[in-house]
């Protein structure tokens, strides 16, 4: 799946485009330890993933969670589940 936009540390959307994508949220697992370890995310690339579908949190819990402004948890109230990634491999272009 390609990334179309990040919009925090754990949480990004993928998809063909703007208007066909899923939010994808990293499992904490993933982003844990020291900077080399970490997995970092960024617009454009192309990943597999591998995770479980999950209910999207309400706002407030998402902005909580996931460390987002007000309007980034709000944009994703527009989708009813997420998949939160367990597994990632970067796809070479």
């Amino acid at each position: 799946m390609k990334v179309q936009s990040v919009i925090g540390d754990r949480p990004f959307w993928v998809g063909r485009s703007n208007n066909e994508q899923l939010a994808v949220v990293l499992d904490p697992a993933l982003d844990k330890g020291s900077a080399e370890n970490k997995v970092v995310v960024k617009s454009g690339q192309t990943l597999n993933l591998t995770g479980v579908l999950k209910p999207m949190p309400p706002a407030d819990l998402a902005q909580k969670q996931w460390g987002l402004s007000a309007t980034e948890a709000q944009q994703l109230q527009s989708q009813a589940v997420y998949l939160q990634a367990d597994k990632i491999t970067f796809k070479k272009s």
